[in-house]
């Protein structure tokens, strides 16, 4: 089930969940309760394999994550 509903978003679909939705839960979660750096990093490495992945096993990361995160006006997608 996973791999078929991935397969139906586009790039720009991911992006929009990611922004709207599976950025939104976590900035709430760790505004009210104290969380680990790694729960952190472990949230943001989900993300990054959400973003890339296509339905296929290996999923190349085509630009570095922190990169995609940086502001639009910096060249980035404003994560």
């Amino acid at each position: 089930m996973q791999h078929w509903r991935t397969k139906l978003l586009s790039q720009a679909g991911r992006t929009i969940l990611l922004k709207t939705v599976l950025q939104a839960i976590p900035a709430y979660v760790m505004s009210v309760f104290c969380t680990p750096d790694t729960l952190f990093r472990e949230i943001e490495s989900m993300m990054a394999d959400f973003f890339w992945n296509h339905g296929e096993p290996r999923k190349i990361h085509w630009i570095a994550w922190k990169k995609i995160c940086r502001p639009k006006e910096e060249g980035g997608l404003g994560f």
